[in-house]
């Protein structure tokens, strides 16, 4: 009898029960599973590039890089924000995606940044935020990632979720740890 079995109880037949809820809020159709739509197909760079062309975003690729043992990634920006899209695992099926400011932080405002992202953290499942030293370890940046692994697949809606997600997040987290230490995310031209 595993876990959940020992927590939840099971039928004669052992399917599990719902614990605490009347037999006519089980047959609720918020209580019965979401019949998937559309197959699962395996994480690729042509199903992102084709799901950015179906939005319209402006995209790069990078190529692979086999002496390095590298995949081709996509390269795109939203609201002066560099963004890069990485296809890591042995078969390319954990998506990663990447962002970083564009505008330095002086490096006095690291504790302030730290407690900003720590508080970040604690509100928000995701994107992972987390600081990286720029401009010859004189300045600080924001950068954010959201990584979720496809092995078994993914639906076109699923992708386009977590592309969404992705990007969406990391731009808001960026934004408002800029925000709150008072500094433009508008690069100032020399």
């Amino acid at each position: 009898m595993g876990m959940f079995s020992k927590l939840f109880g099971a039928d004669d037949e052992g399917a599990q029960q719902i614990p605490n809820l009347p037999e006519e809020a089980v047959e609720e159709p918020r209580f019965q599973p979401a019949i998937p739509t559309g197959e699962l197909a395996p994480l690729t760079l042509e199903r992102v590039t084709q799901h950015f062309d179906e939005e319209g975003y402006n995209y790069g690729i990078i190529d692979a890089d086999p002496a390095e043992g590298s995949r081709a990634k996509i390269e795109s920006g939203w609201d002066g924000i560099p963004f890069l899209f990485n296809f890591n695992g042995q078969e390319g099926e954990i998506l990663t995606v990447f962002a970083q400011s564009s505008v330095d932080i002086p490096l006095d405002a690291e504790d302030q940044l730290d407690a900003f992202i720590e508080n970040w953290h604690r509100e928000h499942y995701f994107p992972k935020v987390y600081t990286r030293r720029a401009s010859a370890d004189t300045a600080l940046r924001v950068c954010c990632e959201h990584s979720i692994d496809l092995e078994h697949g993914v639906t076109d809606k699923q992708l386009a979720l977590q592309l969404h997600c992705a990007i969406a997040t990391s731009l808001d987290a960026i934004r408002t740890g800029y925000a709150e230490l008072g500094i433009s995310l508008e690069e100032e031209e020399a």
